[in-house]
């Protein structure tokens, strides 16, 4: 069970990690968004809860960051969080 959670996670940053894109400003970069929203998802739907909250919630915390910048239209700063 806990490799599990070891893998979901390690599963959810890889594809954050993997899903960066060259930054340019004034550009959203809803691929970054998608992935990090999509690895949190993930992550919480597993038993990450139970196994990595701290990591959990720190990422949960750069997307709520990464959202505020986005809407701010500080999008090098979107994209930086959200990878």
């Amino acid at each position: 069970m806990k490799a599990l959670c070891q893998k979901a996670v390690f599963l959810a940053v890889l594809i954050v990690l993997v899903s960066g894109g060259c930054a340019s400003k004034g550009v959203a970069h809803i691929e970054s968004m998608a992935a990090a929203e999509l690895a949190i998802r993930e992550a919480q739907e597993s038993t990450a809860t139970t196994y990595a909250p701290l990591e959990l919630k720190i990422a949960e915390d750069k997307l709520v960051r990464a959202r505020e910048a986005e809407r701010q239209e500080d999008f090098l700063k979107s994209k930086r969080l959200a990878d």
